[in-house]
């Protein structure tokens, strides 16, 4: 407005958390349905497994993906229709003591969710979690096969490996 009223805001959900060392939350429309979903990647506790819930607008647990290895501390999330089915896929990392991977989340109905690991590369056992960045470079059809491949860069900070940018 025009005024110089104070805003008043509220979350529409209370599933809200603490996200600590590499927890994060991401707003993604995967339905296209005009309202986005909330995606939350943690871990538990002590193992630091990854774990992946997807929340309806309303705040409703649609799906939940219990993924293999640790998390990644620093990622961006990667989405977007990788088979052009009209449907959103979410990409997400994880590791274990020396490789990487890649998690495809196809969010469906409650029981028709389903997860894709692909293993992207490995790296000596001293590059640490928190050594580890990636960085999303979107999706395109780079190879003009009718399918989006997922794209995006690794790089271990100060370590020669891993350190280039991939293409699934």
């Amino acid at each position: 407005p025009d005024s110089l009223e104070k805003y008043i805001g509220q979350l529409i959900n209370d599933n809200s958390q603490v996200l600590a060392d590499g927890q994060r939350k991401q707003y993604i429309d995967v339905n296209n349905d005009g309202n986005s979903e909330e995606f939350i990647y943690y871990h538990l506790s002590d193992n630091r497994q990854p774990i992946v819930n997807q929340y309806s607008h309303e705040g409703v647990l649609q799906n939940s993906w219990n993924l293999e290895g640790e998390i990644v501390e620093n990622f961006d999330f990667i989405w977007g229709d990788s088979n052009r089915d009209t449907l959103i896929e979410v990409f997400v990392f994880t590791k274990t003591r020396n490789k990487l991977y890649l998690y495809e989340l196809v969010p469906k109905s409650i029981q028709g969710a389903t997860v894709e690991k692909i293993e992207i590369c490995s790296f000596s056992n001293e590059v640490s979690n928190s050594r580890l960045i990636i960085h999303s470079g979107g999706m395109a059809d780079l190879n003009k096969d009718g399918f989006n491949e997922v794209i995006f860069s690794v790089n271990s900070r100060f370590s020669s490996t891993p350190r280039r940018v991939f293409a699934y």
